[in-house]
């Protein structure tokens, strides 16, 4: 996210740390350049733990502020890092600080003069703040990030940061690479852009990244392990199955675990395939256009863990294309066989693994095509 350089107070914000402190670096690098930093950055660490010294950071923001630098007026950018008022309920409720925050309030919405800069950055802040309002001036630019994102704004905000950081380094990747790199390395912003430097890296200036590279080079997350399970058995594929069996189970997974995210996945499937044969839902590029939904389905549906009703993205578009390999009566016996699966793991003497094999490759069935379900 490119902030604007001729403003007089920044805001960087949200839960995503490496976001928040790589906009902030990018940030003071443009307005302050690195020859210049000694005497043109003054550098407030508000990370403190008590309402004194949280009453000294807010002064030394004010006198660092209507201080001049040593280039002459109008040249100095002033960088408040995480300010406890901000991050510490106990310290910003203090009624010590309100003098001396209501003053910095009101010069935010004055501004600093040309060449006078503010930066704070913040990984947590209450936007119905008198703090952070103060930021919505014409003088002001925030970059937020956002807080307490669900999965699907998640998934939004690290499609976002593939194609940010694919331009920069000037990388790109087909369809199919880029809906398999993003289901396996999840949505941590600094396993993201850490896993794109190194396929760039291995692809080379000019080539562009194919399915298979993605598997070859990028590691997986946690998460997205479990999609490789769910995208094995969800895709009918026997021998892909067995092996993410094994591997699961000797990383030290949870057979339950696994089982339970299965039960989630053709869950999800069954709601789609029913939908679509039942003319409850059509697709729409990457979503579902749901139309005459019976009351009791949709409050069903929308009560899902997976909001599969709102459901949206590369993630969605992938468990559309997986429901066209079932129809609705193979995916109401997988769901039986996995719950009886689950029943076995709890009260059977047999090993996990053979149970696993065995029961899971009676789910999956033949694999035989269904009725295509459209692509909109």
């Amino acid at each position: 996210m490119d902030l604007p350089t001729d403003k007089s107070a920044y805001l960087i914000c949200g839960d995503d740390e490496f976001r928040v402190s790589l906009a902030t670096k990018e940030l003071l690098d443009r307005l302050v350049p690195e020859a210049d930093r000694a005497f043109g950055l003054d550098q407030i660490d508000g990370r403190v733990g008590t309402v004194d010294e949280t009453v000294a950071v807010l002064r030394a923001v004010r006198d660092a502020l209507v201080s001049d630098s040593l280039f002459g007026p109008g040249s100095k950018t002033v960088w408040l890092r995480e300010p406890a008022f901000l991050s510490n309920d106990r310290i910003g409720k203090s009624q010590d600080l309100k003098g001396d925050l209501a003053e910095l309030v009101s010069r935010i919405k004055e501004g600093f003069g040309e060449g006078t800069h503010l930066v704070v950055s913040t990984l947590k802040i209450n936007r119905a703040s008198a703090f952070f309002k103060a930021f919505a001036g014409k003088d002001c630019a925030v970059a937020d990030f956002g807080s307490g994102l669900k999965a699907r704004q998640k998934a939004e905000a690290a499609a976002e940061l593939v194609t940010d950081f694919s331009t920069r380094l000037k990388f790109k990747m087909e369809p199919d690479a880029r809906r398999l790199f993003l289901a396996r390395v999840g949505t941590e912003s600094r396993q993201i852009v850490s896993e794109l430097e190194k396929l760039a890296c291995y692809c080379g200036e000019g080539k562009a990244a194919t399915a298979d590279d993605v598997r070859e080079i990028v590691s997986s997350g946690a998460v997205s392990e479990v999609w490789d399970f769910t995208d094995a058995f969800c895709t009918r594929d026997p021998k892909a199955l067995v092996a993410q069996v094994r591997m699961q189970l000797g990383q030290g997974e949870s057979a339950i675990r696994l089982v339970n995210s299965l039960l989630t996945a053709v869950g999800d499937l069954l709601a789609i395939r029913e939908g679509c044969e039942r003319h409850w839902a059509s697709p729409a590029g990457q979503a579902l256009n749901w139309d005459a939904l019976p009351a009791d389905i949709a409050e069903g549906l929308e009560s899902a863990e997976k909001g599969i009703l709102s459901a949206a993205g590369f993630q969605l578009r992938k468990k559309i294309d997986q429901s066209a390999l079932w129809t609705v009566r193979d995916l109401r016996n997988a769901r039986h066989y996995l719950l009886e699966l689950r029943e076995l793991l709890v009260s059977c003497g047999l090993p996990e693994e053979f149970l696993l094999e065995t029961k899971l490759l009676q789910a999956i069935g033949l694999k035989r095509r269904a009725t295509a379900v459209g692509r909109g």
